[in-house]
């Protein structure tokens, strides 16, 4: 194979017309470039200058070695400026995933605000679900991904793994439950094991008073996904196991005749962190919170009132405006939990302009986020909560801080700058909705 920097010592020789010549432009000495110019012949198989007086010219082969030298040269200088447009952040791609309502007043803004400031940078945006996105970030096929992260208590990179016991959501909503003296079969709460555990305990791996897990097996064997006695394996809860659907895909059923944990943040302590864990290779930036406002048919008795409490929709039944296995589901019911009701839906819709419009027809009561009320039905009243209520955490999921990342990090620095400042400002705005 030909060796291209003695193809351009070839080429400074020929241009210059003399050895001593070239080797002042390159700063060689003059035996170093003939040594340079006779390997060149060597690998070449043929003469590439000849003596005319005292310089040398090239001869045939040294002439097409020389103008294919040039076009190398050419090429490598643009690669080199190219190379620094992409350091830089001139220049480059971006693969942007985001969910449906951050699309408007979130994305829109921010890459109109990147591309200004970037205008050679090419962002290519896809609408995913939030969970998939993070894996996306995780696995590199997604540079930035706009999430929403439902706080659990909890855990650094893959808990399961890392032999960390998680008390987290279940746990949390069990507690809810029985503070509120739920029966026995609760699918929130759980109910006593063998061991005296709830079964919602079980899914975050917490021992009862008997000091052990329902079915008999340790906090740990939980979080590991060690089978139970019971019938049941008591480890399912932890690792989402497959069992009947309550709250999301992880929730599952305790054959042995249990009641259902919440066993979303099983599939968290495994290490996907769709809820609020920790992702090993991924990093969480908070943007804004969002929050829900209680969105009621225009003749509702409630209408008149500027603000509603959570509590006084608990006999109401509702729209859900988001799929069910989601994250602003979860938020939606545990706030409902926390205010003492597990909210009865009558009716399932997966977007927001689609829920807007069964509650105007009279079908039930919801809670959307603000950012999805930008465009109102006529036919809804929308309301603040007279107390605190919840709020849908936005955040941007890029590749941890030196992680392997498909793009130049002064160009996903920008793109996250912009998030940041368009976030700022629709966070303070209110974004034109009450």
């Amino acid at each position: 194979m030909l060796d291209v920097r003695r193809m351009q010592v070839l080429r400074a020789v020929v241009n210059s017309g003399s050895v001593t010549a070239a080797a002042r432009t390159l700063g060689y000495t003059p035996s170093a470039v003939s040594q340079q110019v006779a390997a060149l012949e060597k690998e070449a198989g043929t003469r590439l200058l000849e003596r005319v007086g005292r310089g040398v010219r090239a001869t045939a082969a040294g002439r097409l070695l020389t103008e294919h030298a040039s076009v190398i040269g050419q090429s490598v200088a643009e690669a080199e400026a190219a190379l620094a447009d992409l350091r830089a952040g001139r220049t480059g791609r971006l693969d942007v995933r985001y969910f449906a309502t951050a699309g408007a007043s979130l994305v829109a803004p921010a890459v109109t605000r990147f591309r200004g400031r970037h205008p050679d940078v090419r962002v290519n945006l896809r609408l995913a679900d939030p969970a998939d996105s993070i894996l996306s970030v995780a696995a590199g096929s997604a540079d930035l991904a706009l999430v929403v992260r439902q706080g659990a208590e909890a855990v650094r990179g893959p808990a399961a793994d890392q032999g960390h016991v998680v008390r987290g959501r279940a746990a949390n909503r069990a507690e809810a439950a029985n503070r509120r003296g739920a029966a026995a079969g609760d699918a929130a709460a759980g109910v006593a094991g063998p061991g005296g555990a709830a079964a919602g305990d079980a899914a975050a791996g917490v021992a009862g008073p008997g000091g052990a897990a329902p079915g008999g097996v340790a906090p740990g064997d939980v979080a590991a996904g060690a089978a139970g006695p019971g019938g049941a394996a008591a480890g399912e809860a932890a690792s989402g196991g497959a069992g009947p659907r309550e709250d999301g895909p992880g929730a599952v059923a305790n054959r042995g005749g249990t009641a259902r944990g919440a066993g979303a943040a099983g599939r968290d302590v495994a290490g996907q962190g769709v809820a609020g864990e920790s992702v090993v290779g991924v990093r969480f930036v908070h943007l804004l919170d969002d929050p829900y406002r209680v969105v009621l048919p225009a003749g509702h008795a409630l209408a008149a009132q500027s603000a509603v409490a959570l509590g006084e929709l608990a006999r109401e039944p509702w729209v859900r405006g988001d799929p069910a296995d989601g994250a602003c589901a979860r938020i939606v019911r545990d706030a409902c939990l926390e205010a003492g009701f597990d909210p009865a839906f009558a009716v399932d819709s997966e977007d927001y302009a689609t829920a807007q419009g069964f509650v105007a027809a009279g079908l039930g009561v919801a809670l959307l986020p603000r950012t999805g009320l930008e465009a109102r039905h006529p036919g809804v009243v929308v309301r603040e909560f007279s107390g605190r209520g919840p709020l849908r955490p936005v955040c941007v999921a890029l590749p941890e801080t030196g992680a392997p990342a498909r793009a130049e990090p002064a160009v996903l620095e920008g793109l996250l700058t912009a998030f940041l400042e368009v976030g700022a400002e629709v966070g303070g705005r209110g974004n034109g909705v009450k």
